[in-house]
């Protein structure tokens, strides 16, 4: 009954990146006979990394000890599919924002019995419940000019656009933790309150970022 998801089990990741280089300016398919004129056409890439992945992993608990001193686990009331279904990320117009559907909580920020119920009496076992929390989608972008000034110098002009679609990233428990964990019992069930974090602590950094960057290369 001990047996659960690895809390480093992240299902489906995809992550790429590229650059293209325009085709244009010298060195290039096409170039242009005035030099002035190739220097403004050529030099031009787009760079992008991107990164999608299946949410991290969370047990459910009770905070009831039932069985042998240690948390009983939940009394699903629903099956796990169809609970899972229910976690995805609502923004509520109070500003808080929730990883699970509304219905899972109850009046009192507990999770809503007529979904999730606590083990009470000894003896009695729950089910040790795992559910995984919202994906992640993230871009990050560039536009870069550069310039060559002669042989060995040319100035770059970046224009860097991370998390370019400005989509938020949130994370279900702490960010450090190894074995995340959501107690039905807690008045705040279903909210987060922070931004995306691998267990090795790299951290999301919200919205959108621009970013404009002037280098010399030499």
């Amino acid at each position: 009954m001990n047996k659960g998801v690895s809390p480093y089990d992240i299902r489906h990741q995809v992550k790429s990146n590229w650059i293209y280089e325009l085709p244009f300016g010298e060195g290039h398919r096409w170039r242009a006979s005035n030099g002035a004129l190739d220097r403004i056409i050529g030099g031009w890439e787009f760079h992008g990394i991107a990164r999608l992945q299946s949410g991290r992993p969370f047990k459910l608990t009770s905070g009831r000890a039932t069985v042998n001193g240690s948390d009983a686990g939940v009394i699903p009331k629903v099956s796990r599919d169809k609970l899972q279904e229910m976690v995805r990320i609502i923004k509520m117009p109070d500003k808080r924002v929730l990883f699970v559907d509304p219905r899972l909580i109850g009046p009192d920020g507990r999770a809503n019995p007529e979904f999730l119920e606590t083990p009470t009496t000894p003896g009695q076992f729950g089910t040790y419940l795992h559910l995984y929390g919202p994906r992640l989608i993230r871009f990050d972008l560039s536009a870069v000019k550069k310039t060559r000034i002669n042989e060995s110098w040319n100035v770059e002009i970046r224009a860097e656009f991370l998390n370019a679609f400005n989509n938020p990233n949130f994370l279900v428990g702490g960010a450090t933790a190894a074995q995340v964990t959501q107690s039905i019992q807690g008045t705040s069930f279903g909210r987060t309150t922070e931004a995306y974090s691998d267990i090795s602590t790299t951290n999301d950094p919200g919205g959108r970022i621009i970013q404009l960057v002037l280098r010399i290369n030499f």
